[in-house]
């Protein structure tokens, strides 16, 4: 079964302006050419008589160009190979030709009589023009026909561009949807498990879990499509994840917030910092006691957005990244470069007085190329 390739009206009507036009201005050229040639050799010309000769041949063409496309759309319905194309367009060339030469044998005898009363008989007039304009009827049905080739490709070209960015596009969105929802069960299934151990100890305190969760949840499913929000959204969860956290440590933990009032309304990925302060926690608080502090920071830098997470704990090894096979960092990483490409900084590092500072920075263009504010 052979493929028909589909074309619209407008694309035909689109193809044959373009014929037309192209077709015109050589009609023009070889007119004006023909009256400044007998002008200039001194033979009677007017423009009238020049049109005649020169531009309605190509205006026949052009107007018959849609016969060429309609044509060649037929054959190739029938067979794309070459060997059934070349043999069949030279046929259908030699017709569309001599259609073209009878049309216009008939209306350059006619126009020629309008101007000149002297015109020869129509037998005459077919004698005279019918070797040439068959084949240069002939030369161009096969222009006509190779453009109407690359004006294929070329459409066929970008619609498969189109096609593979939207593709890519739905890859990268599909691909960023799965790395955030990897990290909600991640989240719930260590919050569930801390709720657990917390009802056996406390059962007030694992009711507050368990409402501070269903609210943690609820900011969840709400943004749900979204895969970037305003730092203002984005500190919202946060803060209910460390209130969970606050439950589950009781007075251990003092979280501070020093964030920049003109940083609020700037877009970031969405969840991007439950998992810095989770690392935080299991990291800090969870491995030492005398640990419980956690310092949130944000502030604009020139056309970017910095983030920074702190928290005490023990004393490591200063000045070397801090590596992560965690999912949590492993995700957000994998999220930052399908969002921002290179153009993004995720640096954990050790402090001095113990514990590690996570810093993140943005372009603050974020949202379709504009500018957050």
């Amino acid at each position: 079964m052979t493929h028909r390739p589909t074309m619209s009206k407008k694309y035909l009507r689109t193809k044959w302006l373009i014929f037309w036009s192209l077709l015109t201005f050589v009609g023009l050229l070889l007119t004006a050419a023909y009256h400044i040639g007998r002008t200039s050799n001194g033979e009677a010309s007017d423009i009238l008589n020049a049109l005649n000769s020169q531009m309605l041949r190509f205006q026949i063409w052009a107007a018959l160009s849609v016969f060429v496309i309609v044509s060649d759309r037929v054959l190739r319905s029938k067979s794309r190979r070459w060997r059934f194309l070349f043999p069949a367009h030279l046929l259908v060339s030699f017709a569309w030709s001599a259609a073209a030469l009878g049309i216009y044998g008939v209306l350059f005898w006619t126009f020629y009589g309008l101007i000149n009363s002297q015109a020869p008989p129509l037998g005459h007039v077919f004698g005279m023009i019918w070797i040439a304009n068959l084949v240069m009827g002939i030369f161009v049905y096969k222009i006509i026909l190779t453009t109407n080739y690359a004006l294929d490709y070329y459409k066929k070209f970008h619609e498969e561009k189109s096609r593979n960015a939207l593709l890519q596009t739905q890859l990268a969105q599909a691909e960023l949807h799965a790395l955030k929802m990897q990290l909600q069960p991640h989240f719930l299934f260590n919050t569930l498990n801390s709720i657990s151990h917390l009802a056996l100890e406390d059962s007030k305190k694992a009711v507050q879990m368990v409402a501070r969760l269903g609210d943690f949840l609820r900011l969840t499913i709400d943004s749900n499509g979204q895969q970037q929000v305003t730092l203002e959204r984005e500190l919202e969860f946060l803060t209910n994840y460390l209130e969970i956290e606050k439950i589950r440590f009781r007075d251990r933990m003092h979280v501070t917030f020093d964030i920049a009032p003109d940083t609020l309304g700037l877009y970031v990925p969405n969840m991007i910092l439950q998992p810095f302060a989770e690392n935080a926690i299991k990291h800090g608080l969870a491995k030492n006691m005398a640990a419980g502090r956690i310092d949130i920071k944000a502030e604009k830098d020139d056309d970017r957005l910095r983030i920074q997470l702190s928290n005490d704990g023990a004393i490591v090894s200063l000045d070397k990244p801090l590596g992560s096979n965690g999912i949590g960092i492993a995700n957000t990483r994998a999220r930052l470069e399908k969002l921002f490409g290179p153009d993004f900084l995720l640096d954990l590092r050790a402090r001095k007085s113990g514990g590690a500072t996570v810093t993140l920075e943005v372009p603050l263009a974020t949202i379709n190329g504009q500018v957050s504010s």
